[in-house]
């Protein structure tokens, strides 16, 4: 976590984290008149979501905060000390989990949580100390994270303190945004509580609970209705449901609220696509295309069309953009490895072999290329191997 001052406050500390905040997920499949009749989901008896209150602190918190925080006299000084007392590896600890969406009071028990849950708690408890702190919402640049179905695109929350004097410190929780020119707008705290119940419901859905899904996605809508994103991720699982009448109407929802997102068309894109609704599909065609080239797994999946269709060179240059989009992702070293081999380039071969196993083993799996490796080894002398 970092504390950036604005003004004229002139320390800075760090921590690190990041959220699945503001999720869009996007259907990554597109084929015209594919879908069935739309069904109707309001006979579905949901799961009922208990009242959460994102920023209650206990007694324990509370004592913690009147002995160690409280008595420091300068704000900009007890700002600081906040930090360190909550995420300095020193002290309490708190440390990140990407899919861990928590109130401020169990991102305390736990120590641990994501973005979301992590500004939580600094707000909570910075409010209790008697700083003026709120959320932000901050635009980060896209990255892609891949479901078996559909695409999740994160988003970033941090926090904000007014401090006396005209002074001002954005609270930052991931170390790799610290450096960057950042473009933040103040969160309300009902937003803050619908990207809650939103995160809860993209957990739901990646644990494949769809109703539970949409409970929670409906007690977001119905916590904060301006939010775009919120209203986007209704309608795809809507459209999980079968119930695509109840889709169109979320999308278009979102649509009201934002007319230039990416992921948001794209959704739109997809259900007119798959609907056959062919000139309602064409006014989002052009952004769309554009979107999707620069998606990582769009382009991996590109190249590999291109191989079919022996063209090469192009699916060279589509695996080597997607891998410079996300080098983290093993899979794309490891096809632009595949290819090289197909073509007998066996140096560059190894090269991409070598990085998709240390991109494999710096995300826990350091076993996955092994095999592929030994084989790789054994066979680069013949035409042609099996991988």
């Amino acid at each position: 976590m970092h504390i950036i001052p604005h003004q004229i406050l002139n320390w800075l500390s760090a921590l690190a984290s990041i959220v699945l905040l503001s999720t869009l997920i996007i259907s990554p499949a597109i084929h015209a008149n594919t879908l069935p009749k739309s069904v109707d989901t309001s006979t579905l008896v949901l799961p009922e979501v208990p009242e959460v209150d994102l920023l209650a602190l206990d007694d324990k918190i509370k004592e913690l905060l009147d002995t160690h925080i409280r008595p420091i006299e300068r704000k900009s000084a007890r700002v600081e000390q906040l930090h360190q007392l909550l995420f300095d590896s020193q002290y309490l600890n708190i440390g990140y989990e990407f899919s861990a969406t928590k109130t401020a009071q169990q991102t305390f028990d736990d120590r641990n949580g994501n973005c979301l849950s992590h500004a939580s708690l600094f707000v909570a408890a910075a409010r209790y100390v008697g700083l003026k702190a709120r959320f932000q919402l901050v635009e980060v640049d896209r990255q892609w994270e891949k479901e078996d179905n559909y695409y999740i695109v994160p988003g970033h929350v941090n926090a904000f303190v007014n401090l006396p004097g005209g002074a001002t410190a954005t609270v930052e929780f991931v170390d790799s945004y610290v450096s960057k020119e950042l473009s933040p707008k103040t969160m309300p705290d009902e937003l803050a509580q619908a990207e809650y119940y939103s995160n809860v419901a993209m957990e739901h859905l990646s644990s494949g609970d769809k109703l539970k899904a949409l409970a929670y996605l409906k007690k977001a809508v119905k916590t904060y209705k301006k939010q775009h994103a919120i209203w986007s991720n209704l309608g795809v699982v809507y459209k999980f449901l079968g119930d695509y009448d109840r889709a169109e109407i979320a999308y278009m929802k979102a649509y009201k609220l934002n007319k230039r997102d990416p992921s948001l068309i794209t959704n739109i894109y997809i259900l007119y696509t798959q609907q056959g609704k062919t000139e309602l599909a064409a006014k989002y065609e052009k952004r769309v295309s554009r979107y999707l080239k620069r998606n990582p797994y769009k382009l991996n999946q590109m190249a590999s069309i291109n191989i079919a269709s022996n063209d090469l060179k192009t699916a060279e240059r589509l695996y080597k953009k997607a891998i410079h989009i996300k080098p983290e992702e093993h899979s794309f070293h490891f096809d632009l490895a595949r290819l090289y081999f197909k073509q007998k380039k066996y140096n560059l071969a190894e090269k991409y072999f070598q990085s998709a196993n240390k991109a494999a083993t710096e995300r826990g799996q350091p076993s996955l290329y092994k095999k592929k490796l030994d084989h790789f080894y054994k066979s680069r002398d013949r035409y042609q191997v099996n991988l």
